[in-house]
Parts: C-alpha cells; structure tokens; sequence
C-alpha cells in the first residue's frame, strides 16, 4: 500500500523537515534574526507542503496530544499583542498599566495599551513558539511510518555526533572562535553556540537517542553459548559495526558535555543516564541492561582520561566556605519573585524579562540579564501562571501519552526510541531549572521536534498494516483551520521579518553619516527620510522613533523631539533611556514632572551607566546636590570607569575640596581618577592635593596596584618635585616588593647618586623578579662592569 505522503509534496516537506534539523544548530544556534527568519519559513514551507500532500491524497490529519494546550498558550501570546481599553488592563495586569502609566499621561491620556512591555519582542516570541508547535505538528504527520522514524532519528544522532567531534576539537584549537573564524563574545563557545550552556543542552537532547540506537542495534546472542562463542557470534553479526559505531557516538555525545565543563550539563547528563536506565527497567526489561552500563561507563572512563581535575575545579567555583552555594542565580531568582507575583496572571508579556528585570535588580552590576536563567520562572514572568499552566497541561498530555502506549507496545524499536525521546525532553526539564536553553530557538525547535517523535515513534506501525498510525484522525475542518493558519503563518513571517531586514539595512547606512547642527540640509533631508522608511518598515521597533528624535532636536526644536521620544516610548515604555529623553525636552514649568519622568527613567534603564550622567546633571541643575552627591558616590564604589565620567559635573558645578572628598569614596581608585582630571584641566595643584590624597587609602585595599603609585610618580616628576618622587617610589617598593620595575626605578637613583652597592642589589632584586627580562639583565651587567672596572 503507497504511503499517502510518499509523493512530491510528501519528500518535499520530509526534506524540509530534516534541513530544519540541520540548520537549526548549525547556525549558530539559530540566535540571529536572519537564521530564525529561515528556520521559520523552512518549517512553515514543510508544513505547507505536508498539508497539500493529504489534501491530495484524501488522508487524514493525525490528531496529536497536547494540542489544545498548545493553540491556547498561542491566543494567550497573540492577546498579550492586542490593545486593552486602560480600565481592563488596570484589572488584568495592574504593574502593566503602571509600566505604561508615565508614557500614557504625556501622551494625554488618549488610546488603548496592550499587555505586553515590548510588542515587538513578544510578536519575535509568538513567532518562535507558533513555530515550534507546527513542527511539532509536522513532526507527527510526516514520521507516520517506520522508515521514516528511523532515518530521522539516524540523521538528528550522527548530526549531534558530528557536531560533537567538532566541538571537541574547537575547544582545544579555536581559541575562542566557533567554526574557527566567527569571534564569539566571552570567548568560550560550544560548538556552534556562543553559550557553552546551551551546546551541552543540545546534546543532552541527543545523546539518549544515541544511547537507545546503540541498544537497539546489539547483535543478538543466545543465553546458553559460553563466553568464545558470543565473541564470535558478535563479530559476525551484520549488525555489530553498527552497533560499535552507535556505541562510539554515544561515548562522544557524553564525553563532549563534560568536556565542554558545563555543570549543569555534567549533572543532567548523568541524571539522564539515571532516568533511561530507571525507564528502560520499567518498560523494557529485556536483554541489553549490562550494555547500557558498559556504555555509561566509557564515557566516564573516557573522562577519566582527559582529567577529572577540571571539572572538579569548575564545580568548587560555586561553593564556598561551609559548603555554602556561590552563585549569582540564587540573588537572580530572588530578585525574580516579586516580578512573578506583579506579573501572576498574564505576564509581562514574552521577550519582554530583558526591560522589566532592571527595576527589580538587586545585584550591584551594570551587566545585562536577557533572561532569568531559569526557564520556569521566566515562563511565569513573561506568561504569567496561564502560561505555564498551558505549558504544563502540553507537557504532561505528551509524556502521559508516549508512556501509556510505550510500556503497552511489543515493538523493540518503539520502545526504545520512545524511551530515548522520553529521557532527552527529561533532560531538557531539568537542565531548564538552572539555565534558560529552552529560549534558544534551535533548542526550543529540537523539544518541540522531540516531543513530536516520542509520539510518532510509539504511535507507528513499523510493521505498517491497514492503518500506519495508533493516532486518532483529526475531522476535516482541522486540516482547513491548520491550513488556514500556515498559510497566515508564512505570510505575517515573511512581511515582517524581511520588513526588519529591510529596516535595519537602511538604517546601517545612515548610522554611517555623522549628524550635528552643521549637517549640510540636503544630507540632512536625506538622512531623515531614511530614518523614516526605517519606520515604516519596522514599525514595532522603538529605536527608529528615538533616533528620529535626536535629529529633531537639531532641526525642530524640543517640542517636536520629544513627540518623536514619546512614540519610542509607547512600543518600549521599560526603556529609561526614552522616558528620561521626555523629560529633558519638557518646559521649564513641568519641571517636576520632568523630575519624576528622570527619576523613573533612571529605575528603569537597562543600562544605568548610560543615563546616570543625565540624572545627576539634571538633580544638580535642579538644586538636589545632596542627592546628587550620593549617586555620584555610589557610582565610584559600583563603576569606577562610569563614576570617572562624572568628574567633569563636579568641575562644572564648583564642587569644594570638602565637597569632593565627601563624594570621593575611601578608594585610592577614585581619588586618583579625579587627579588625573584636575591635571588634564591645568589645575596642577589641585591634581598633585587628590593624587597625593590618594595613598592614604592604600592601606586599608587589600591588595595594591602599582599603578597607583606609578601615576604619582610621573606627576611628581613632571612637575619637577624629585624629592617627593623618589619618597612615593621607595613607598611603592615597599607596598609591591614583587613589582620589578619599581626596583629598577629605585636603583636608577641609586646610580645616578653613585651609591654603587645599593643600586647593585636593587638590580639584582629586580632580575630575580623577572629573569627573562633582557633588558634588565643588560642594565645589570653594565653596572657590574662599571663597577669591576672602576667607571
């Protein structure tokens, strides 16, 4: 009997399915807008050709579990992106409104609001998850017979083992690089990812599957041969190179996450070992136990040989004294429980955990947290508990499912491929607890992908018969809704995604012109109108509005460039930077608001360090100079290289030196970096007061730096105070006794005074310190010979 999906449309979308596979990984991890762009319309494409392969046939739509949940939390996602009237979201998401609240009242009170923070980035998330669910969809239809089950699984294991390999070997040889080209920030990837987290993750995802093949395809042996005859038996099975070559992925998959000094991913991967070999127990309790332990036993065997030191050292990172745990996640989830509780029903909207974090941070940082490195608790923020809720009820409908019919199904293969598939969402789960894989989009693809294949695979008929699938056929007016929203689906991706694209390659080329009030107008014009056709194409992003804004206060006038702040704003209103920009270009009567809209702004911002600058400056022209000095303080405590850049206010608003110094924390640091200042500006005395200041507070750091004393040292000497310079140097010497130059510079006096002796040993001092410094060793044997020949 021919396959129903065996024809055109058929291999088509089968091939599809399987370039997602391999795309979704290979590039990078799917983290850049033009990857996801194609893995959205790959899958979207795939599906539409499935779909047109049943309706060609007149076969069914397989009806897979979870799938209510699934269209639900897609309204839930897709109503996060409608505009409320303000009094129903004052009832369903009051911490929303008060998000919105400021922006709404300049705005005059006028128009409805959505749930979501940052409609953009929730339209991004709606995108990925909607994607997710068709292949999830796709998944079922196409892997409706056992050939097919088979070569995708065989694809999705010797993909993750190539990648494996490979990884392996760009740790030890990329320096840093993936691929051996592409620089990755932080410098440590895995694999094809940036984050080394979310490689471990994906072979997690693999690696039971590899475990189940390699169990699958044992050769047979009889109970009652002795030991030579199952080795000879073994080896002439037509299945044992299959196996050993099964076995040897398996091994790699493993030996690569610890390799990689994941810990979360050291600790799931063997917790994953743990639940295969507790369900294989349960549901498959033939032959093949002894075989899954040998298997786990290579891999730590293979570990033993590349060391267990390393991740041993990577593990007491996060333990302190008394055992205690040193982790920045656990300030992270704490800090992340009141936003649960002002978010609880609807969330913030998804995508939007990056803008609402900042006013709940508690951790003394200028970093940025994109997202909350717990995949639960940032489903609760972005989703609310409807949103997890949903997620939960899909879960549990698959694994429920896959289960019932696994321990039920005589078919060797389903079983153990259900088994696998099983494990590797488990895995998934519980690597989630610690980090946020599941918002990668290859790793979110690959559980939805997962998901799908736990239920074909114990749902098919590998003896396929009259019907190919234990699934329940969907009525017809499922395959038109499904249809229906492919259709829509490949449409809304296509207009806006290639829309962004479009909008962001525009605008690169105008971020090339340098724009001031002396821009010539013509260019000017220009400039604007691409700045303009940038909206147009992007109309979600916040950005454009706010650039057009910066130009209108050079062209316009204040009252117009805060129109345009006021549009960037309302798609954003989490983003402090734009409610500050509002405040500055209110008249001088709004002055409180305008205080308010600065203070908020500041709460708010993402990046503090960007608009502390302007919240200072603005508490200083206002007359709140105490305040002002507290942040300023606190800024030279929290970023020294921020606070620096404050220095010039205190000029400008004529700080008193008792004014500076109750600023100036007990840092020799901060009073240093105002020297310097003071000396840039001329004000020579006043440099040489805070320089010379400053090695008061040495003693109480714990550990010098002898650029503190170098810095004092050459002001000294370029101001023609030699005496001074020579008291700080000997200071130096003794507060860095391991610093060789400061050991060099002292025996240069040495010499230039004659006393020979002392500028003899201070050479020597300095040539034990650092023997492979040349130069040192000539200056060294000069003064030797110098000596011996009485020059």
């Amino acid at each position: 009997m021919k396959h129903p999906l065996s024809g055109w449309f058929g291999q088509a979308s089968f091939v599809l399915l399987l370039f997602v596979l391999a795309f979704a990984p290979l590039a990078f991890g799917t983290v850049e807008h033009w990857s996801k762009t194609v893995a959205q319309l790959g899958i979207g494409l795939a599906l539409m050709f499935c779909l047109l392969g049943l309706w060609r046939s007149s076969e069914p739509l397989l009806r897979p579990p979870g799938l209510l949940p699934l269209l639900l939390l897609l309204g839930v996602v897709a109503g996060q992106l409608v505009a409320l009237p303000v009094w129903l979201l004052k009832s369903v998401s009051p911490h929303g409104w008060e998000a919105y609240r400021p922006v709404y009242e300049q705005a005059g009170g006028a128009g409805w609001l959505p749930l979501s923070v940052h409609p953009k980035a929730t339209l991004q998330e709606f995108f990925r998850l909607a994607a997710g669910v068709l292949l999830y969809l796709l998944t079922v239809q196409l892997l409706r017979t056992g050939g097919r089950v088979k070569r995708t699984v065989g694809l999705v294991v010797g993909l993750g083992s190539v990648i494996a390999f490979f990884a392996i070997l760009q740790q030890f040889s990329a320096d840093g690089k993936i691929y051996w080209f592409r620089p990755a920030p932080g410098g440590s990837p895995g694999g094809p990812w940036i984050n080394i987290n979310q490689y471990a993750a994906f072979i997690e995802a693999i690696c039971p599957l590899a475990l189940a093949l390699f169990l699958f395809y044992r050769p047979p042996m009889g109970e009652d041969l002795s030991w030579r005859e199952r080795f000879i038996s073994f080896f002439s099975s037509p299945r044992s190179n299959l196996h050993l070559f099964l076995g040897f992925s398996f091994v790699l998959l493993g030996f690569s996450v610890f390799v990689s000094l994941c810990r979360g991913g050291i600790v799931t991967i063997l917790l994953s070992m743990l639940l295969f070999a507790g369900l294989k127990g349960v549901a498959h309790r033939r032959a093949g136990g002894m075989t899954l332990w040998v298997g786990v036993c290579l891999v730590l065997l293979a570990v033993s040989w590349f060391g267990w030191q390393p991740i041993v050292d990577e593990f007491e990172k996060s333990i302190g004294d008394g055992w205690a745990i040193q982790d920045g996640r656990t300030t992270l989830y704490a800090d992340i429980l009141p936003m649960i509780r002002d978010f609880w029903l609807f969330g913030a909207g998804f995508g939007t955990f990056v803008d609402v974090y900042p006013s709940y941070k508690t951790i003394v940082s200028d970093g940025v947290f994109e997202h909350a490195h717990n995949d639960y608790l940032e489903l609760l923020t972005d989703g609310g508990v409807i949103s997890f809720g949903l997620m939960a009820w899909f879960v549990a409908a698959v694994v429920r499912s896959g289960w019932r019919l696994m321990v039920r199904r005589r078919d060797r293969y389903a079983r153990l491929v259900g088994i696998g598939a099983l494990t590797s969402i488990g895995a998934l789960l519980m690597h989630s607890v610690v980090d946020f894989n599941l918002q990668n989009t290859a790793i979110g693809l690959y559980f939805f992908f997962l998901c799908g294949l736990l239920t074909a695979a114990v749902n098919t008929r590998y003896g396929y018969q009259e019907t190919e699938s234990l699934l329940p056929a969907a009525p017809r007016n499922q395959l038109y809704g499904l249809t229906l929203f492919t259709v829509l689906f490949l449409g809304t991706v296509g207009v806006v995604q290639f829309g962004i694209m479009a909008a962001a390659h525009g605008f690169s080329q105008i971020r090339q012109v340098y724009v001031s009030s002396h821009l010539d107008p013509a260019l000017m014009r220009r400039v604007i109108d691409g700045v303009e056709q940038s909206r147009r194409s992007d109309p979600l992003e916040a950005y454009y509005p706010f650039y057009r804004g910066n130009l209108a206060v050079l062209r316009e006038g204040r009252e117009a460039a805060g129109g345009w702040y006021l549009r960037a704003a309302l798609l954003r209103p989490m983003e402090g930077i734009y409610l500050q920009r509002i405040g500055l270009m209110l008249p001088p009567e709004r002055q409180e608001e305008a205080s308010r809209l600065l203070a908020e702004g500041y709460r708010r911002a993402l990046l503090k360090a960007r608009v502390v600058p302007s919240w200072v400056e603005w508490l200083l022209i206002t007359g709140q100079r105490s305040a002002a000095m507290a942040l300023i303080k606190e800024w030279f405590v929290r970023d020294p290289g921020t606070a620096a850049g404050l220095i010039p206010l205190l000029e400008t608003h004529r700080f008193s030196r008792q004014e500076v110094a109750e600023v100036l924390p007990p840092s020799a640091e901060a009073w240093i970096r105002f020297g310097t200042y003071q000396e840039d500006m001329g004000q020579i005395e006043e440099a040489g007061h805070y320089r010379s200041e400053a090695l008061r507070f040495v003693e109480r750091e714990e550990v010098a730096k002898p650029q503190w004393f170098s810095q004092l040292i050459g002001y000294y000497q370029r101001h023609g105070r030699p005496d001074e310079a020579l008291a700080v140097l000997r200071r130096a010497v003794e507060a860095c006794p391991e610093h060789a130059p400061f050991r060099i510079q002292l025996g240069d006096y040495y010499q230039r005074e004659q006393i020979w002796y002392r500028a003899l040993e201070e050479y020597q001092k300095a040539v034990a310190l650092e023997p492979g410094n040349e130069s040192y060793r000539r200056r060294l044997r000069k003064l030797e010979l110098d000596i011996e020949f009485g020059r």
